[in-house]
């Protein structure tokens, strides 16, 4: 496996190492744990009690929880599925997670956020279908970085009206305190963006700094 989340280079969730990452509904009276089942041509993914489910107290309440599995062998273009359903489970291969060249001095990574096409419980087993890397810094408010998969919605704030913005053709979209621009590019939805923190002084990114951002991003 290889490591370096800093850089945006991580070992991939699919088709190119062993581990695989899904959604799932959680909660209830114990905890669960993410299955695999393996055949030379398909993948199938399910929810499963663990035995110590018994002495966990009940929630009242289910939620979706992010739980891992691991496969013998690469995907390799076998077909990722829900085991109860047959259906078939959309994901994010994370080789083709793109690389950061550029980050304002000062930002530093803080976590990788994951998002599934529903958070909503009950559902089925769901791998994530957009990743996002966060930076922090003292002075200013949060960079985000997102890339997904076609349809995902990753950037849905309004438009301002500006687009055609630096090489990638990028929108402008604004939502309350934040700022972002939004492009597709080698199949994926990209956005990139900076909302205001919690103090006077983490005011958002200017949008000639994200553009410097957006514009680094390589596939």
């Amino acid at each position: 496996m290889r490591n370096g989340v800093r850089r945006g280079r991580v070992a991939p969730l699919l088709g190119g190492a062993v581990v695989v990452m899904a959604s799932l509904a959680g909660g209830g009276c114990g905890s669960i744990r993410l299955e695999a089942q393996e055949n030379k041509d398909t993948v199938s993914l399910s929810a499963a009690k663990n035995r110590d489910s018994a002495a966990l107290p009940c929630a009242q309440i289910l939620a979706a929880v992010t739980e891992t599995a691991t496969l013998t062998r690469p995907l390799d273009g076998r077909a990722l599925t829900d085991r109860s359903t047959g259906a078939p489970i959309q994901y994010f291969d994370g080789a083709a997670l793109a690389a950061i060249a550029y980050l304002l001095a000062g930002f530093r990574f803080d976590r990788d956020q994951f998002d599934t096409q529903s958070s909503a419980a009950p559902m089925g087993p769901q791998t994530p279908v957009a990743w996002s890397r966060v930076y922090t810094h003292d002075g200013v408010g949060d960079l985000v970085v997102t890339q997904a998969l076609p349809g995902s919605g990753v950037l849905d704030w309004p438009a301002d009206g500006t687009s055609g913005v630096g090489r990638m053709g990028a929108q402008v979209r604004r939502g309350g305190s934040a700022v972002g621009l939004a492009w597709t590019a080698g199949g994926f939805e990209f956005a990139v963006y900076s909302e205001a923190g919690n103090t006077l002084t983490q005011t958002a990114l200017p949008v000639s700094e994200l553009v410097r951002v957006a514009e680094s991003v390589e596939l």
